[in-house]
């Protein structure tokens, strides 16, 4: 399984995305900053409820999940964009 970083801000610091290698979907698990880390992820995006096969999908699939806990909803290419941003380093 990959794993890589979601870094919009707001979700950063816990929050990850990637690809089930050999199953052929992405997955998403999103916990908000002030979420505890040791909870279960505010938002899961995964199989059976979302299938998500493209990352532009799960771009898609985040941007409706988050859009309700932000005050402007973000829109899937600004989504597909902090996905793709790695952290900069310290």
């Amino acid at each position: 399984m990959s794993v890589r970083a979601f870094t919009m801000p707001g979700w950063d610091h816990h929050s990850t995305w990637g690809e089930e290698e050999g199953l052929g979907h992405f997955y998403a698990q999103l916990y908000r900053n002030s979420d505890d880390r040791d909870g279960p992820p505010l938002i899961w995006i995964t199989p059976p409820r979302h299938v998500v096969t493209s990352i532009d999908a799960l771009a898609e699939a985040i941007a409706a999940a988050i859009g309700p806990f932000e005050p402007v909803p973000p829109p899937a290419v600004a989504i597909k964009a902090w996905m793709l941003r790695e952290h900069p380093e310290p």
